[in-house]
């Protein structure tokens, strides 16, 4: 298959988004597939992660410059002439109507769109988004979410659609340095990024309350956001770090923490690349919601209720957690199915039946 990847993504830095992109491409590749990488990004320097894979970057300004990007990337596909394009949701912009039309494009929905954008965007933006949002499942050969949630907001277009939840590449993720052993200290540790209210920092905060006497690591926060005033000395905000950086406090750690207040966006299940990175370290979890891979609950996993604040019987559950887990790791056999190998075989043989299934 000759596949064109579109996505609307920060390029410059290292995230857990990017990462997911370019192992795809790259697992795509090494199926016999050719591939290459449309991006829309505010910054044009690249992130060497992208260094072996054929991409092309166009620049992301304001609506009127987006908009000729837009224009200039689409000529580009058309030029392309690819058998499928793969598009990471967007906005709607009208340059895409000619290649919903003219190719066959599966949609990526890593998000309910609607409800999230609600409290991400002004009114302005947000309205245009409800507006124009249809045109692209209306035209596309189908749809790929990344839970079953999400699944059922597009259900009523009647497009083939297949849940896969985000993977990762557990061979990239390193056991030996672990050091728990012969410790006395506690450290829970949680990634995230300034600005995402469904990450639920202030119910973190709330349990750093209860259990002063364990550590809390809170990478990819910006110190200077959170004053000592607003949060205990047991939280330490680390701002951004790459992998090489935060990977020793994650090796260090004996529980760590997902997304906590995905009440915000009414909803109940996610799938977080952090999680999945937090357990190819072997680290158990503390999360908020039903994960898309272990609907039925797993022991490596403390589910929360998905509701704001803090009670003594969850303080009394993360006690017993962490009592439980301290000296132990989340098998890796436990979590095979988390691998984005097997994730993106299956991706890939939906690209096949669309292609069969769909005359363009």
């Amino acid at each position: 298959m000759k596949i064109a990847y579109i996505a609307q993504i920060e390029i410059s830095k290292e995230n857990g988004v990017l990462k997911k992109v370019a192992d795809q491409v790259e697992i795509w590749s090494k199926e016999g597939n050719e591939v290459k990488l449309f991006v829309l990004a505010k910054e044009q320097n690249i992130w060497e992660g992208l260094n072996n894979i054929n991409l092309e970057v166009f620049e992301l300004g304001n609506f009127g410059a987006r908009l000729n990007s837009f224009q200039k990337l689409v000529d580009k596909i058309e030029e392309w002439n690819p058998d499928l394009v793969y598009l990471r949701f967007m906005f709607y912009l009208p340059p895409l109507k000619k290649l919903l039309k003219n190719f066959r494009v599966v949609v990526e929905l890593n998000t309910d769109d609607i409800k999230e954008f609600k409290i991400t965007l002004s009114k302005l933006k947000y309205y245009y988004h409800i507006f124009t949002r249809k045109f692209i499942f209306k035209y596309s050969s189908g749809v790929i979410c990344v839970t079953n949630e999400i699944a059922r907001t597009v259900s009523c277009y009647n497009k083939p659609t297949l849940v896969i939840g985000n993977g990762i590449n557990l061979s990239q993720f390193c056991r030996s340095m672990k050091i728990k052993e012969n410790r006395e200290d506690t450290n829970i540790v949680f990634i995230g990024t300034n600005n995402n209210p469904w990450h639920g920092i202030e119910r973190i905060k709330l349990i750093a309350d209860r259990l002063p006497e364990i550590n809390f690591y809170i990478i990819g926060y910006d110190k200077e956001g959170f004053s000592k005033k607003e949060y205990p000395e047991n939280m330490l905000f680390l701002g951004f770090q790459n992998k090489d950086n935060y990977e020793r406090h994650i090796l260090a750690a004996d529980v760590a923490i997902g997304s906590m207040a995905l009440y915000k966006l009414e909803m109940n299940e996610a799938c977080p690349l952090k999680v999945r990175e937090y357990l190819a370290y072997g680290i158990p979890t503390i999360i908020g919601y039903k994960d898309t891979d272990f609907m039925e609950g797993t022991p490596f996993l403390l589910e929360l209720n998905n509701e704001p604040g803090i009670t003594q019987d969850d303080v009394n559950k993360i006690k017993d957690f962490i009592g439980k887990w301290k000296y132990n790791e989340v098998g890796k056999e436990e979590i095979k199915h988390l691998d984005i190998n097997y994730k993106e075989r299956k991706r890939l043989a939906f690209f096949n039946s669309i292609i069969k299934g769909i005359d363009k």
